[in-house]
């Protein structure tokens, strides 16, 4: 099955400067219209005409309507339809589009049309619940699916034309950039303990003002719960938050009520992390979600051990975790370890960690030992690594076999000797030179 497509990458925004329009409110008489890219998509508007037949109503729903009404990108584009499964598995068949039984048993199919996949799914409503789990039943009330979505922002429809359907009151919440859970918000966490990390993630991403009280009471008093789910679900959360606009704002609420290290398994260093952002962006750099969370709570190499295994990070994640972590050397002095270096230190220690353990280890380093985002040292060196390339190692092993030197461990042995020779002279270029030096130490090898 084709992976789900965007209609857009989304890009680092700053909110506070794209600020949602103001069209007229959802309870005048003017209707709402959206107007974005991808309703217009020759796509979109397939399945809209596929499964606005019989009877049947299909709006989208959801983070592309909300998007949409803040002037951003969509990601996902999800629709909500009056048609049973079986009815929704004929009509895009009869429109020619391939269909997949992605989460059939809760209402929802795959749609392929164009090379887009979309995610259909049949309203529902809530039959019984405990506070724990629901059993919910197949409906026709678009308010009965509303009430069972997270949050007011995120329960919102439209149609093919770009109608809004706002049946909770989303769009002035989101107007007013208010992040607030539908109906009793300890329901909504204890159907879904992620919950709680996506009201944060929301309002550090679209929210302003005051968090809801209401909705931080309720995740106070839940976030224990936060222990039962899975690091993947809580991994994808967490680097999605601390790269948001408000990630600073949110991250101290968290720390402060003892949610940040329920969720992570490590006590957070709030100055730290914070003194990263100031570096990021002093330097002109983008966001970085790893290397956030590196400033976030890890020390040393144990921190970076129990991150990983916490948040079950990829092998690619969990590699750059731990180079970057700290040294034992690093842990016990408090003298920086490259802010100071001279420029053949510098290119030393560039050519040994590589680019970007370097740049992490430089900017982690700096950000741990507070100093300001000014700081001409930790520029300096950071800068270097921008500005010098490292050269290759000038000889491998079937370079010394060409020379005549006999295969066996004799070529691993004299290249390693070679290599530290390289780096202490400082990355001499002269072929000559290199090569001489190369035959005297094979032969006192």
């Amino acid at each position: 099955m084709p992976k789900k497509t965007t209609s857009q990458t989304t890009p680092n925004v700053n909110i506070k400067e794209e600020k949602p329009k103001r069209p007229d409110n959802a309870q005048q008489k003017s209707p709402v219209r959206i107007d974005s890219p991808w309703l217009h998509e020759p796509a979109t508007q397939a399945v809209f005409k596929a499964l606005n037949v019989n009877g049947f109503t299909a709006r989208a729903v959801g983070g592309a309507i909300r998007n949409a009404l803040m002037g951003l990108p969509a990601t996902d584009i999800d629709f909500a339809t009056t048609a049973l499964p079986d009815d929704v598995m004929k009509c895009a068949s009869k429109a020619g589009m391939s269909v997949h039984p992605t989460g059939i048993a809760h209402g929802t199919l795959t749609l392929v049309c164009k090379h887009h996949t979309f995610e259909i799914t049949t309203l529902r409503k809530d039959v019984t619940t405990d506070g724990r789990r629901a059993t919910v039943a197949f409906s026709k009330n678009w308010v009965d699916d509303a009430n069972r979505r997270d949050f007011t922002i995120n329960a919102l429809y439209c149609d093919s034309k770009g109608t809004l359907f706002d049946p909770l009151g989303g769009y002035q919440d989101l107007q007013n950039r208010k992040i607030r859970f539908i109906g009793d918000a300890r329901q909504r966490i204890r159907e879904d303990f992620l919950r709680i990390l996506r009201f944060f993630r929301f309002y550090a991403t679209f929210g302003d003002g005051p968090i809801d009280p209401a909705g931080l009471e309720a995740c106070i008093s839940e976030k224990t719960g936060i222990k039962t789910l899975s690091g993947e679900r809580i991994q994808s959360e967490i680097l999605r938050l601390i790269i948001a606009q408000k990630a600073s704002h949110a991250l101290r609420v968290m720390n402060e009520n003892a949610i940040l290290e329920i969720a992570l398994g490590l006590k957070p260093q709030m100055q730290v992390f914070e003194n990263l952002i100031k570096i990021e962006k002093e330097l002109d750099l983008p966001p970085d979600g790893l290397l956030r969370l590196c400033a976030l709570v890890i020390k040393n190499k144990k921190d970076a051990r129990t991150l990983t295994n916490r948040l079950k990070l990829s092998n690619v994640q969990s590699g750059r975790v731990n180079r970057a972590a700290q040294t034992e050397a690093e842990e016990t002095s408090p003298r920086a370890a490259i802010a100071g270096l001279d420029e053949r230190a510098l290119r030393k220690a560039l050519y040994l960690l590589g680019p970007m353990t370097f740049r992490d280890r430089c900017l982690l380093e700096w950000a741990r030992n507070l100093k300001p985002s000014t700081d001409p040292a930790y520029r300096r060196a950071f800068e270097f690594s921008q500005n010098w390339t490292p050269p290759d190692m000038p000889f491998k092993g079937a370079d010394l076999i060409a020379m005549g030197f006999k295969p066996g461990p004799v070529i691993g042995a004299t290249l390693s000797q070679f290599e530290t020779w390289w780096i202490e002279q400082d990355f001499p270029a002269s072929r000559d030179q290199l090569e001489k030096k190369l035959v005297e130490l094979a032969k006192h090898g």
